[in-house]
């Protein structure tokens, strides 16, 4: 699941110890492929089962953590998301002036 919203997929990893640990895969200056831990929660009881899924229909995923004792609803924070989404929209709004200038210049 794509937890910070860089584009790309974390790994994500919940423990018998009841930790949710994230991390991020890294290239490091020799080339070598490293994860990095960027995220961690504990929780009260072993985590059994991890997920994502849109339960409110909102567009953007919750992270689902089953454990010992019961299912948490984790919702990203929506002030990154919204920061996200506007960036993604000035982007294409870019492109589309760079489409739209293309366009004037072919015959």
């Amino acid at each position: 699941m794509d937890v910070d919203w860089d584009g790309k997929n974390e790994i994500l990893v919940g423990t018998y110890g009841r930790e949710l640990l994230v991390y991020k895969q890294d290239i490091d200056d020799h080339n070598v492929l490293t994860f990095k831990l960027i995220w961690q929660r504990s929780f009260s009881h072993p985590i059994y089962q991890i997920t994502n899924l849109d339960l409110n229909q909102d567009s953007v995923e919750e992270l689902i953590v089953a454990t010992q004792h019961g299912i948490h609803i984790l919702q990203p924070n929506l002030e990154k998301a919204k920061t996200e989404l506007f960036q993604v929209l000035k982007n294409l709004e870019s492109l589309k002036k760079e489409l739209d200038e293309l366009k004037e210049q072919s015959p």
